[in-house]
């Protein structure tokens, strides 16, 4: 009778299944958010943020990503849940937004989830740490994206650029060429 008892209890904690990202989406327009959805509940204080990286495609490209910063308004809100959100502050959106191959349609939106990013228990990470990909109807592209509004359209030798943008003054997301 004594090892029935021990066959349950060891079943019982060899039921323990990693979590694992069933389906993330974006919005780009107010509120900013990043909403992902696992398959088993998270306490949302234990996830770190900064260990997510948007790109724009399944597989990690130079200059195709973006890594939030976290910290600050860019944490996951809620307690125990399976499904968290993160309020992407401005500098987040302005990166986002200044790259051009990233997150501008389903296609180019991927998420991936670097190691660390359950902060509480080094046994117990994220089961598949592979890129998934936006899924169409939960994807909301941004609005107002950055764009030069005023252009010359000849350009002399020794010319010097000035360029006005829809959103204001962008010039620290700006880099030199």
């Amino acid at each position: 009778m004594y090892s029935i008892y021990v066959v349950v209890i060891l079943a019982a904690l060899g039921e323990a299944q990693l979590p694992s990202l069933v389906s993330f989406s974006l919005s780009l327009t107010p509120p900013e958010l990043l909403t992902l959805t696992f398959d088993t509940t998270l306490q949302s204080s234990e996830c770190d943020v900064s260990k997510l990286t948007l790109q724009n495609s399944s597989v990690l490209m130079a200059g195709g990503s973006h890594t939030p910063e976290g910290g600050g308004s860019c944490s996951f809100i809620g307690g125990l849940t399976v499904t968290l959100n993160a309020a992407l502050d401005s500098e987040d959106w302005a990166a986002i937004q200044a790259n051009i191959y990233l997150a501008t349609e389903p296609a180019n939106t991927y998420l991936s989830m670097q190691a660390g990013f359950l902060t509480q228990g080094s046994n117990s990470p994220i089961s598949s740490s592979s890129a998934i990909q936006v899924y169409t109807q939960s994807f909301t592209p941004c609005k107002r994206r950055v764009i030069a509004t005023l252009f010359p359209k000849s350009i002399p030798n020794s010319f010097t650029f000035s360029y006005t943008f829809s959103l204001g003054d962008i010039s620290s997301l700006l880099g030199k060429q």
